[in-house]
């Protein structure tokens, strides 16, 4: 069977697959699905394999040798039965022959431009006991628009077609975001309609803009406009953990990045390092700002905001006081 990478959540959830058959054109929609397999195998042994770089022996080690503390998860990148030769075709089938009870088995492809899937993997999926394809191809335009749409129907609700536009272009139009976000906007709006103004009261991308204003805020020195963006992110509802987990990413971001300028690597060797997407704009923030802290500056804004979101998971302590001692902390070290 063949699904939108939509469906995953509910399919891991539903029964265990052995064999998952993932491709599409957006690489960053392959990785978050092997990332969402990977989270449901949380003490399996992973291995990783690339087809254009191919090390069969140790790939039927893999497949033959039983993990005795452990499970294991194959996954084989760049998997593309069209592109295959017939020795390696043969060898494929063969491997995939008898999955063992111990493996769960990944293929991926990413694949330029739009897609059908192709008639092999169908023929490997209906060979295979306990397998399914999943599609993780962008939508856009309108049936990107449909496809919310339907969603929010799912979590009991409707929204407004500008609401809709309004939340493909506050995240990026990453359906993964989009799907929390919806569960979110469902809630705020009381279970009836999300209008555009819900949209711009919770989104994960206002958040993150409005954090990004506050650090800004912060390198100026200007700690009263820090503290009135963190009261409006307050009255607007924003989970103080959502603001705390900003924060932490932001400057992860910075500190990832001040060590790739005190090491002297090329900018691109953030994305490379540290997994980003390309062209990821956070990351770009990253870079261009990390020259105004110190190493030693960001390490201890780091502990602060650890030491932050491990209080703020005690129902005892005030959250909007958390924050605002972390955010007065911060500026302090940067004073």
């Amino acid at each position: 069977m063949t699904y939108p990478y939509t469906k995953l959540r509910d399919i891991l959830k539903q029964e265990e697959k052995r064999l998952f058959i993932i491709v599409g054109n957006d690489s960053y929609l392959i990785s978050n699905c092997v990332k969402h397999i990977l989270r449901v195998h949380p003490n399996d042994e992973i291995v990783r394999f690339d087809v254009d770089d191919l090390d069969s022996d140790a790939l039927s080690q893999a497949f033959i040798t039983y993990p005795f503390f452990a499970k294991r998860v194959v996954i084989i990148d760049n998997f593309n039965p069209a592109k295959q030769n017939a020795s390696l075709k043969k060898f494929f089938e063969q491997l995939f022959e008898s999955i063992p009870d111990y493996l769960t088995v990944v293929l991926t492809n990413y694949i330029e431009n739009r897609f059908n899937v192709n008639k092999q993997y169908e023929l490997l999926a209906d060979n295979q006991e306990d397998s399914v394809i999943i599609t993780a191809e962008k939508p856009v335009g309108r049936q990107a628009i449909q496809m919310i749409t339907q969603l929010s129907k799912t979590e009991g609700v409707e929204i407004t077609p500008d609401a809709a536009e309004h939340l493909i272009f506050l995240t990026g139009d990453d359906l993964f975001s989009i799907l929390f976000e919806i569960k979110k906007l469902a809630a705020l709006s009381g279970y009836t309609t999300i209008e555009k103004k819900h949209v711009e009261r919770i989104t994960v991308k206002s958040t993150e803009s409005s954090v990004f204003n506050m650090i800004s805020a912060l390198e100026r020195r200007d700690i009263r406009s820090a503290l009135q963006i963190l009261e409006e992110l307050s009255d607007n509802h924003v989970e103080p953990i959502l603001v705390s987990s900003t924060l932490n990413t932001a400057f992860i971001n910075l500190y990832r990045a001040k060590l790739i300028s005190l090491n002297k690597r090329y900018a691109a060797d953030m994305f490379n390092l540290f997994d980003y997407r390309k062209g990821d704009k956070k990351v770009e923030i990253a870079l261009s700002r990390c020259s105004s802290y110190s190493k030693a500056q960001l390490s201890n804004i780091l502990d602060i905001l650890i030491q932050l979101d491990i209080d703020l998971k005690s129902p005892s302590l005030d959250s909007t006081l958390l924050l605002d001692q972390a955010i007065i902390e911060i500026h302090t070290t940067r004073a």
